[in-house]
């Protein structure tokens, strides 16, 4: 019982470790925007999310580059791709303060 915790505890762990990353993803995108030429790309190491990566930016139709070991974790949006990404209530507070 007490293993059955613990893989529950590492579950939970790994899904807001994963959460909070692809925040920080969704940042670095947002704040990209702005600073790209038209025809700019943004690259990002992602490590494992790749399955989160393209479920929650499919609209943003993430590339895949392919790297040395094989692991493929490397993933490219292009400018004109990165225009349709949603500004969450955060990102706004966030470039509100800016603004300020």
């Amino acid at each position: 019982n007490r293993d059955h915790r613990n893989q529950d505890h590492y579950h939970g762990y790994r899904c807001r470790h994963r959460i909070v990353r692809i925040g920080r993803v969704r940042k670095l995108l947002v704040q990209s925007v702005p600073r790209l030429a038209s025809h700019g790309s943004v690259l990002i190491e992602v490590g494992g999310l790749q399955e989160a990566i393209d479920k929650e930016f499919k609209q943003l139709k993430p590339i895949w580059l392919s790297t040395a070991d094989g692991s493929n974790c490397i993933c490219m949006f292009k400018a004109e791709h990165l225009k349709k990404i949603k500004l969450t209530s955060t990102d706004r507070k966030a470039r509100t303060r800016k603004a300020s």
